[in-house]
């Protein structure tokens, strides 16, 4: 053999002595692909996680984001105004003879009130309308009363009373109409009620409406 040709097959031998490949390939390249072709995958699902949208994912179960209800809060905007009922307006339980006491509301100067009366049984004695900046006067039955009332400045019905503004109050002492001797005979004697902003002669409590 030639020197040409033993330098030919030396170089041969060292190439496949070098390479496990017998097609002569760098060993590994298989296994650099495959880390290639992986991480290639796992990007993409990342990305498809991040996007969310999971259809796209063999495998996986999109749910669908079920929709919240959205509640409409309360408000004055879904009521009619109405035309106020008559200052002194009124609405008495009881036979009129037998109301013989003077019951009198005297209001703010930017309130309208819905006066009420309740007996000892819990029972409505009467309802008394009384407008902003204003005197009413009419007969209450004699007897010991709760005295709770709502106000506002926007008038929406008896139903829907003064809307969303409505303030429920109830006084924290009775009223008592009574009849008692006196020198010359016998006197009935009334209230009368001021409802202030500041300084009004009740002292109150505010109360839910429906305890009204």
């Amino acid at each position: 053999m030639g020197l040409a040709q033993r330098d030919y097959v030396r170089e041969k031998w060292k190439r496949s002595d070098s390479y496990d490949d017998p097609g002569g390939r760098p060993p590994g390249n298989d296994n650099i692909q495959w880390k290639g072709i992986l991480v290639l995958v796992a990007v993409i699902v990342a990305v498809v996680y991040s996007c969310g949208d999971r259809s796209l994912l063999p495998g996986i179960r999109r749910t669908a984001t079920p929709e919240i209800p959205q509640l409409q809060a309360f408000t004055d905007a879904f009521l009619s105004q109405q035309p106020l009922p008559e200052n002194g307006s009124c609405k008495i339980f009881y036979p009129p003879e037998s109301c013989v006491a003077t019951f009198t509301v005297k209001t703010d100067l930017n309130n309208h009130y819905l006066v009420k009366l309740v007996d000892s049984s819990n029972n409505p004695a009467l309802y008394l309308f009384v407008r902003a900046n204003s005197i009413a006067s009419i007969k209450a039955p004699l007897g010991t009363y709760e005295l709770r009332w709502v106000y506002g400045s926007k008038w929406y019905g008896y139903e829907n009373l003064f809307g969303s503004s409505s303030t429920y109050e109830q006084a924290l002492h009775p009223l008592v109409f009574c009849e008692e001797p006196t020198a010359t005979g016998r006197t009935i004697t009334g209230r009368k009620i001021t409802f202030k902003t500041f300084n009004g002669n009740l002292p109150s409590t505010r109360i839910g409406s429906g305890q009204f």
